[in-house]
């Protein structure tokens, strides 16, 4: 019997079938031919996601620690907001990695949970900005983890002002100005932080410098 003349034959059983008979009949018979298709089909669904979101561009990470903000909207509304800085496309993505707490802003668990994203993050080159409190801002100095902001921003048209440069001592105890001061930005003006999570840093493996650079630029117009 010719493969025509099977399928022939089968579409006449089924057509003498009740709706249910016809399932059971299907599911017994062609059962292993489903679940490969469906196996298939989940495959290719995976490789099309992965391969989807290659076509994605990070313009910018942020990480914001011991912030209490009362908007709990907060992350989302500065991610809007840096989109527009950085005129990002459908592509491109900010992230922003909010809920991180540190030393006696947190418990054992939270603060060790933190520091691990974050390491995280660093080592993946997935974090450009900190913003967080002095306290913060510190221990990363410390692990010589940021860029000197006045040696970053030295050859673009910064007009920072000298007082928002905020000093930590790196490794060597060499106090210099790894931070930035908030107050008086857009920043710590709409209720995007608490007002002990007022510095930002550039973090020293960030890869999208230029990118944290325009950002600084558009809080000191």
């Amino acid at each position: 019997m010719s493969a025509k003349e099977e399928f022939s034959k089968e579409l006449e059983k089924l057509k003498k079938m009740s709706f249910q008979d016809k399932i059971w009949y299907l599911w017994s018979y062609y059962k292993v031919y489903l679940v490969l298709f469906l196996a298939a089909a989940a495959f290719l669904g995976v490789v099309a996601t992965a391969f989807y979101n290659t076509t994605f561009t990070t313009r910018l990470g942020v990480a914001m620690v011991n912030n209490h903000s009362p908007n709990p909207q907060n992350a989302d509304l500065l991610e809007e907001q840096l989109r527009r800085i950085l005129n990002c496309g459908k592509k491109d993505l900010v992230e922003i990695n909010s809920g991180l707490y540190l030393g006696e802003e947190a418990n054992a668990e939270d603060s060790y949970l933190a520091q691990t994203k974050l390491a995280a993050l660093m080592a993946s080159d997935a974090l450009d900005l900190l913003i967080a409190d002095q306290e913060t801002i510190e221990l990363y100095a410390q692990a010589d983890s940021l860029w000197n902001l006045e040696q970053l921003l030295s050859e673009s048209q910064s007009a920072v002002p000298e007082e928002n440069f905020c000093l930590s001592s790196d490794s060597a105890g060499n106090p210099l100005p790894f931070s930035l001061s908030l107050e008086g930005t857009w920043l710590s003006e709409n209720s995007y932080l608490s007002q002990d999570c007022v510095y930002l840093a550039v973090i020293k493996s960030s890869p999208r410098t230029e990118a944290a650079v325009q950002v600084i630029n558009s809080l000191f117009p």
